[in-house]
């Protein structure tokens, strides 16, 4: 499957979300799993530096399938670890991928030689980002519940919907997650009360807490899973019920 983490909002937890979310599909369900970082801030490459770096994303959309393929012979895919085409500074030639032919074709190569792909995309509007959507079986859109994150939620929605409608009709939504949730937080508790009522709360997943220990995992480059966090099954859980709408 291809799954890719949206939302044109930074600062919501979606690169957190994805590197966690790739180890539990690695660790907890043993599917083999690949790391695409579309992203040029390169959070995403930096917090895991440690997987196998298999190349760099910007090839993905410029280079045809025939030399991924050829590279792909010459690297060691490792399919007990997390394979990362890492980010670099070449994804800000928005000018050049007028097309999304090669990324197309190259994630579908792709596919063939991994159960999970996993799409880490810029908060940002752009055609890496349109082109991922257009491409991918699962959507998913953290959020903060903090009013700059919810000013933006509505066009996020928009697009992931009219994407759906008119481009990749099975394309599913698994739903808004929203992230770093301080329970204690009454404006925050607000913010969701008022997005359950104005959007439904079955559009909603089960939302991710503010753990100090799970921004310290991706700060240093290891999955949350191997620290010695007493909230681990905490968000087993919640990465249990995406699992299961997949």
């Amino acid at each position: 499957m291809i799954f890719t983490v949206a939302n044109q909002k930074g600062g919501v937890g979606k690169t957190t979300f994805l590197i966690n979310f790739a180890y539990y599909l690695k660790d907890f369900k043993n599917k083999s799993v690949l790391v695409i970082d579309t992203d040029t801030q390169a959070n995403c490459s930096y917090s895991l530096s440690n997987a196998n770096n298999i190349g760099n994303a910007y090839s993905l959309f410029i280079e045809d399938v025939d030399i991924l393929a050829a590279k792909i012979l010459e690297t060691e895919i490792r399919k007990d670890e997390i394979n990362l085409f890492k980010s670099t500074i070449d994804l800000s030639n928005e000018d050049e991928l007028d097309t999304p032919i090669n990324y197309m074709q190259n994630l579908k190569y792709l596919y063939t030689l991994f159960d999970c792909i996993l799409i880490d995309t810029a908060p940002v509007l752009s055609k890496k980002l349109i082109y991922s959507l257009q491409f991918s079986d699962y959507v998913i859109t953290p959020i903060e519940l903090e009013i700059y994150s919810l000013q933006g939620l509505s066009l996020m929605l928009n697009t992931i919907f009219n994407i759906k409608k008119n481009v990749n009709k099975n394309m599913s939504f698994l739903g808004v997650l929203p992230s770093r949730v301080i329970t204690t937080n009454k404006r925050q508790s607000r913010n969701l009360d008022k997005l359950y009522a104005e959007y439904g709360q079955e559009l909603f997943l089960p939302f991710i807490r503010y753990r100090n220990d799970l921004a310290n995992a991706s700060a240093n480059q290891v999955s949350f899973f191997k620290t010695n966090s007493k909230h681990k099954k905490e968000l087993i859980n919640v990465f249990d019920t995406i699992y299961a709408k997949m």
